[in-house]
């Protein structure tokens, strides 16, 4: 009977820490508009233990699933190094990623984005 009762508990364990990050911190996109913008996480505690792919998606809302994973900093940089980032590149695509998907995310993790225009094509 204890058996039982330790297995449940265990099967527990994960749905209380999934049910936590379903919670999420709260944090928004805090971002400023510069091109070297950075982005707040909520609680680093409460996140997933791998950076999310986030390629294709715009870099606001890139933001905003990095930020839900607990990634505490969001850095953008242009994805070819010549072109010049806009005052506001919200809407510009991820093309790349640093660190790359899947990668455990720590304490301190922090990510830089590489974009483009959203009509640009980028491997």
């Amino acid at each position: 009977m204890n058996r039982g009762r330790a297995r449940a508990a265990l099967l527990c364990v994960p749905a209380v820490a999934l049910a936590l990050a379903a919670c999420g911190s709260g944090g928004g996109k805090s971002a400023s508009s510069s091109p070297s913008a950075t982005a707040s996480a909520g609680d680093p505690a409460v996140a997933r233990s791998a950076v999310p792919d986030v390629k294709g998606k715009s870099f606001k809302d890139a933001i905003t699933v990095l930020n839900e994973a607990g990634i505490a900093s969001v850095r953008a940089a242009g994805f070819d190094r010549n072109a010049k980032l806009p005052t506001d590149p919200d809407g510009w695509k991820v093309c790349g990623q640093d660190p790359a998907a899947g990668s455990p995310i720590t304490a301190g993790t922090a990510a830089e984005l590489l974009l483009a225009d959203p009509s640009a094509f980028c491997a």
